[in-house]
Formats: structure tokens, sequence, C-alpha cells
């Protein structure tokens, strides 16, 4: 989660976020809840901030499923799991 301290310094301040990096990586907490403890950001504010989409520069398709009777989901008829052996060539 310190990928995202550079998000969360945007809208905290680079000074007071790096300083929380450092201690996260020390006590192996998380960047996120040191935040939250110190008043920096609410909850909520956070996770705006953090959202996939938002971190990616995605627009969410929240339309997209992964289910059997799906366009999306992907097609597993011809997939058996073995692959062909082929012999090394000979020098």
């Amino acid at each position: 989660m310190l990928r995202a301290s550079r998000f969360i310094a945007a809208h905290s301040g680079y000074a007071q976020v790096a300083q929380l990096a450092k201690q996260a990586l020390a006590t192996d907490e998380r960047i996120s809840e040191l935040v939250i403890a110190r008043g920096l950001l609410e909850r909520e504010q956070l996770d705006e901030i953090l959202q996939p989409e938002r971190l990616s520069g995605l627009s969410a398709d929240h339309s997209v499923t992964n289910d059997a009777d799906s366009a999306e989901a992907v097609p597993r008829d011809g997939m058996t799991g073995e692959f062909e052996v082929v012999p090394e060539p000979k020098m």
C-alpha cells in the first residue's frame, strides 16, 4: 500500500505522508490506517482516493460480468490444460 502514498500525499501533504510511509515500513502497519489515525483523512475520503479506477486512470465498467452466460466469459471448450510435447532439435 506504500505505492498509494503518492496519491494520498496529493490530498494530505507530501511531508506528512512521507513521514507516515517511513513509519509504516518500520512498523509493518498500513499507511492507510496511519493516515486515518493521524486524522489526515476520513476513511470515506481515503476509500475514494484509493479506488482502483481512479489510481489507474481508467473508468469503471460495472456492466462487465464474468459469469458463464456472459460474452466476456472466457470460453473453456478447447482448453484441456495439456501441452503438446515438442522434441528438442538435434544438434
